[in-house]
């Protein structure tokens, strides 16, 4: 379902399509340099024709944060508590008030560029992002999401002869999404039963097996990019990006318990509750850097 803010990224991503299309036009000597300005880091420099020389290979890491993290409601009550339906009126599902962004600061996310002309090219890359849930009343985490796809993307380059090349990029992301339980809030039980519980060694029938499950759906959307490269070699760079994705999940909540028959004397699994979809927003903003190669 389209909403305002999906809106806006779309009609950025068209302004910077536009601009991308005007930085291509010829440009009447503004690129112009001296014959010893060389080497050229970002022009058409290729000469053997090889199918891997439009190449370029990359790693990106960063801080993320999410746009929508957090819905703890606003404190109404003289006495400094909020009740539990005022939480449950806002929060994403049930108690969960809070997702927080999980950092990781390795360079993981690869991504392959094919150069079109030292102005245009496609980006093919690969994202993740994982997001731990919390609650209000005393921060404990029932689980977090795991997303991870790929993205492709249109970029538009400033070629020139300096060693910082300027460029924007737009693009469609498509993850695949699940969510993974803390195992206290599988079985639905409180502090003191979970306890008793590991302590007898997790049997599978106690309370009839009850469990509850949260299915993630595949999510899509798109994003929109602006960096600058940095030569270092004629082959190597870095890079300084700012980065924005507009996407939400929707996942499945549902309990179910165990029925014994003659039939089924160990129990079989059926679904008993249908608590209905739940949306969490999963737009970042994300401020990395990057390290790439040229072939």
């Amino acid at each position: 379902m389209p909403t305002t803010k999906t809106a806006t990224l779309r009609t950025r991503m068209a302004l910077a399509l536009i601009g991308a299309a005007l930085a291509h036009l010829p440009l009447s000597g503004v690129h112009a340099a001296p014959p010893t300005a060389t080497p050229e880091y970002r022009t058409d420099t290729r000469t053997s024709g090889d199918w891997w020389e439009p190449m370029r290979v990359g790693l990106r890491v960063g801080y993320t944060s999410l746009d929508d993290h957090s819905r703890i409601p606003e404190d109404s009550n003289a006495d400094g508590m909020i009740s539990a339906d005022e939480v449950l009126a806002v929060s994403y599902m049930g108690s969960i008030t809070e997702l927080d962004a999980e950092q990781w600061y390795l360079p993981t996310d690869l991504y392959v560029q094919w150069e079109l002309s030292p102005y245009w090219g496609l980006e093919l890359g690969w994202d993740h992002l994982k997001a731990k849930t919390s609650t209000y009343w005393d921060g404990h985490s029932d689980g977090s999401f795991f997303l991870s796809g790929p993205h492709l993307g249109l970029y538009a380059a400033y070629a020139n002869r300096t060693r910082f090349t300027p460029y924007v990029q737009a693009g469609i992301v498509y993850y695949s999404a699940r969510f993974n339980p803390e195992e206290q809030w599988t079985v639905l039980m409180d502090d003191e039963v979970y306890a008793e519980w590991l302590a007898a060694g997790s049997p599978e029938t106690w309370f009839d097996g009850r469990q509850q499950r949260l299915e993630a759906d595949d999510a899509y959307g798109t994003f929109m990019m602006a960096g600058c490269e940095i030569a270092l070699t004629e082959t190597l760079s870095l890079e300084a990006f700012f980065k924005c994705v507009e996407m939400e999940v929707y996942a499945h909540w549902q309990n179910s318990q165990l029925f014994f028959d003659e039939a089924h004397p160990n129990g079989e699994r059926r679904d008993t509750l249908d608590n209905g979809f739940f949306r969490y927003p999963a737009s970042t903003t994300l401020i990395g850097l990057g390290i790439q190669y040229r072939f």
